[in-house]
């Protein structure tokens, strides 16, 4: 494996590149067990695509102010192209600063709507002491996980220009929801 990677390697510390290597097969580890517990469950389709693929080098930036429209253009269109790879889609979330509750409440109930319960949820696990993995480097998922709880399902978010989340489905699988219209409560 180090000789795929090694060839690629730019001037840096051999501890950094050891870590990154080391981090890039955890990725592959953690892609392969959550493809297998997929497959026994369901069939696996997509976990099991994506623990077969080859990792996609990704080092993400840190963003000190918001993008402007012409960077955070080139990193979704980026972005598109790697969920392409994967034969993934993205369905759009609302930006309102609730995108990554936005993001899970649609994967687990099929509408945005339920953020705030979400969010509590979320809120509630944390104080439980859960364990949380997240790649967003090479497969571009977050999943929450209870120490003590077999997951129900896998959920997947694309998290693009490092500012905002959407939901992801196989490609052809992005479901068309329309839009409510909001009621004020004055």
């Amino acid at each position: 494996m180090s000789d795929v990677y090694g060839n690629n390697a730019s001037a840096s510390s051999s501890s950094s590149l050891n870590s990154s290597l080391q981090d890039t097969d955890d990725d592959h580890t953690i892609a392969a067990l959550l493809a297998e517990d997929e497959r026994l469950r369901v069939g696996g389709r997509l976990g099991k695509r994506l623990s077969h693929l080859d990792s996609i080098p990704h080092t993400p930036r840190v963003i000190g102010s918001i993008p402007d429209a012409n960077d955070a253009t080139l990193d979704h269109e980026r972005l598109a192209q790697r969920l392409a790879t994967y034969g993934l889609a993205e369905m759009q979330i609302e930006g309102d600063g609730n995108c990554q509750f936005r993001a899970l409440s649609d994967q687990l109930f099929q509408k945005q709507d339920y953020h705030k319960y979400v969010r509590k949820e979320v809120i509630k696990q944390f104080e439980a002491k859960i364990c949380l993995v997240t790649s967003f480097r090479d497969t571009c998922y977050i999943e929450i996980l209870p120490k003590d709880i077999t997951p129900a399902r896998e959920l997947w978010l694309s998290f693009w220009s490092e500012v905002h989340y959407n939901s992801l489905y196989q490609a052809g699988e992005v479901p068309i929801r329309t839009q409510r219209k909001k009621h004020w409560l004055f």
